[in-house]
Parts: C-alpha cells; sequence; structure tokens
C-alpha cells in the first residue's frame, strides 16, 4: 500500500470477514465511506483444508466454502446497489482440474466459476473468475511434493509473485 501511495494513489485496508453477510456489509459501507462509491470489487479470500472427503471434518468443509462460496454471494448481495465496472472472483485451476485431497476445494472454485456466468447476465460491469494456477508466494503454498506431482501432471509450476 506505501508503493501505491508513493505513486499518488491511495489505499485502505479493512477487516472484515466476508463469508459472513455482516462482514460483508462493513467492507462495503467502509469503502463507501471512503470513496463515496464502490467501482469494482476484488474477491481473493480462500481457505484450504486438504484431505480425503471421507475423512473430512464438517468443520473444515465449512471454511473451505465459507471463503469461496459464502464470500461471493455476500460480497455480490453488499454491492448490488452499486454501479460495478467489474466484480472478480480470484479462483483457481482446481475448480476445472482437482487435485486430490480437495474435493470440497475444487466445488467450492467451480461454485465460482458457474456464479460468474450467471451474474454477468444480470449485473452491470464485467464479471469473470480467474482460474488460478499454484502461486509460488502467499498463504496458500503447497508442499514441494504437490509442486512436483502438479507438474508432472499438468506441466504448470506455481505462478511467481
Amino acid at each position: 500500500m506505501a508503493a501505491w501511495r508513493g505513486l499518488g494513489g491511495e489505499a485502505r485496508y479493512v477487516r472484515a470477514d466476508v463469508s459472513t453477510r455482516e462482514g460483508a456489509d462493513v467492507a462495503a459501507a467502509a469503502t463507501r465511506a471512503a470513496y463515496g462509491r464502490i467501482d469494482g470489487v476484488l474477491h481473493c479470500a480462500g481457505t484450504v483444508r486438504d484431505g480425503l472427503f471421507f475423512r473430512k471434518d464438517l468443520a473444515d468443509l465449512a471454511a473451505v466454502c465459507a471463503a469461496k462460496v459464502d464470500g461471493t454471494v455476500h460480497l455480490d448481495a453488499a454491492t448490488a446497489q452499486d454501479d460495478l465496472r467489474l466484480f472478480v472472483l480470484f479462483s483457481s485451476l482446481s475448480g476445472a482440474l482437482a487435485n486430490k485431497g480437495q474435493a470440497d476445494y475444487a466445488y467450492a472454485n467451480a461454485y465460482q466459476f458457474h456464479f460468474a456466468r450467471r451474474r454477468a447476465l444480470v449485473r452491470t460491469g464485467r464479471t469473470l473468475a480467474v482460474a488460478w494456477p499454484l502461486w509460488a508466494d502467499g498463504g496458500m503454498r503447497v508442499d514441494e511434493a504437490a509442486v512436483r506431482r502438479s507438474a508432472e501432471r499438468t506441466g504448470m509450476l506455481p505462478l511467481p509473485a
């Protein structure tokens, strides 16, 4: 954010849990208060709790879906009154090319793909779900064995920052 400010831009950090409607409303209200309007949404939340589906705890399934599915729905509802130019979901390629142990994560990301398709028909602005590959950096990194398996199976390597 300091780099953006150094270039003459403005950035603010608002902590809000968009997996709840109240949290999405807090984020939207804070943005409107600071800037007078909302022009776009970048939904970048995600949670991974890898494990075989039939052995997963319901709380883990709920957490994975809350970040992607609930966050998507709540951000859309919280900004329904705004004339958005864009609504971008930072989804994952796992929604199309599922990984072992990530059935819930694959579902949540596939949900975002379908949500974006439906939303584009009824809302203003551009709606897009980006199917990101593995990231080399950040909070959702995987271990080296998973990177090797992905490279062998798909030929893809983690995207550098």
